[in-house]
Order: structure tokens, then C-alpha cells, then sequence
């Protein structure tokens, strides 16, 4: 093959690539030298990035911080490579909660533990934003739970530990027990 036949090809590559890689450009939030992946929930405004940029996108550590449509202010503390969270991140959320774990496509997603402010502790499984697979939640009023979750509810097998003495182990269907399973529960005097 000739260079300007290579030439041609490439050009004619390129060109059959250009409207896929436009179709693609709409994904990515940020300014046109340091752009990143999308972020959830979805900004009302472009996000800020402060940190470094390689190739046109973010890369490096870094924070990333926006407001959704509500006016909520969400802060990502990130490694970034190729503007996507690469290993762990913090997102600090709006009402004082916090998770700290893996990203995927802008949602926590693989291993994390969450914190809601007022609310339960967890720690385990995350897939696309919601508790998933098997994990630990400690409640506010000293209740654990250990075992399967589906979609941010207990799901499958797993066992209530009560605060004040006894557990429920056994199936579990919509964040409630269900099916057989054993209750050992503590009777207290005078009950």
C-alpha cells in the first residue's frame, strides 16, 4: 500500500468514525480542554473541577462539585484517569451522609460504605447507586443486619441482630422477613 493510499484509508476512517464519536460528546460534562464523566443525580449547572487535566480530560486527584435541579451540593473527592473515578472516591452528600467506595458510570458501584446523616451505616455491595449483594447495615437504634440486599432493601438471606437481645435469621422479601426462619426473640420481666 502507497502512503497516500494509507493516507486515504485513514481519512476515510476517520470520517466514518466522526458521527459516532459526536453521538458520543454529549456524555461528557465539563470544559472542552478537561472534560469527565457524567455524575448522579444529574447537575443543574455544569459541575466544577478543580484539578488536574491530561489529553482534554480530568485526570489525576481532584474535586469535582455541583447542585442538582433542587439546589442540593454534592462534593466528589476523586482520583480521576481519563476523566472517570479511577479506584476509590468520597462523595460528601447534601444532607451530611457520606460514601466512600467504588464508581462506575457516575453512581457508587462495587464495594462501599454509606453513612446517611440520621440513618443507618453500610457497608458492602453497591450496584448503580443502591445496596446490592451481600453487606452489613448498623441502624440508629443499635439494630444490625448481616446478609443479601436487591435494589436498597434486604433481599434473600440474612440475619437481624436486635439491640436489645435476640436475632431474626431467615429469608428475607422487600426489606421485611419473610418465609421460615428462626426468632430468637429476648422476653423481657414483666413483658
Amino acid at each position: 500500500m502507497t502512503p497516500s493510499t494509507l493516507l486515504l484509508a485513514l481519512i476515510a476512517a476517520f470520517a466514518a468514525c466522526h458521527p459516532a464519536l459526536a453521538q458520543d460528546a454529549p456524555l461528557l460534562a465539563g470544559a472542552p480542554d478537561c472534560r469527565f464523566a457524567p455524575v448522579q443525580p444529574a447537575p443543574m449547572r455544569a459541575p466544577a473541577w478543580k484539578g488536574g487535566c491530561k489529553a482534554g480530560f480530568a485526570d489525576g486527584d481532584g474535586v469535582l462539585a455541583w447542585r442538582d435541579e433542587s439546589g442540593k451540593a454534592y462534593r466528589l473527592e476523586a482520583t480521576m484517569a481519563a476523566g472517570q473515578v479511577a479506584g476509590d472516591a468520597k462523595l460528601d452528600l447534601p444532607d451530611g451522609g457520606v460514601y466512600i467506595g467504588t464508581f462506575r458510570n457516575g453512581l457508587p458501584d462495587g464495594f462501599g460504605y454509606l453513612r446517611l446523616a440520621g440513618g443507618p451505616r453500610y457497608e458492602g455491595g453497591m450496584r448503580m447507586g443502591e445496596r446490592n449483594g451481600t453487606g452489613e447495615a448498623q441502624y440508629p437504634n443499635g439494630d444490625r443486619y448481616q446478609g443479601e440486599w436487591k435494589d436498597g432493601k434486604r433481599e434473600g438471606t440474612g440475619v437481624l441482630h436486635y439491640m436489645l437481645g435476640g436475632r431474626y435469621e431467615g429469608g428475607w422479601k422487600n426489606d421485611a422477613p419473610s418465609g421460615k426462619g428462626k426468632d430468637g426473640v429476648c422476653r423481657h420481666p414483666g413483658a
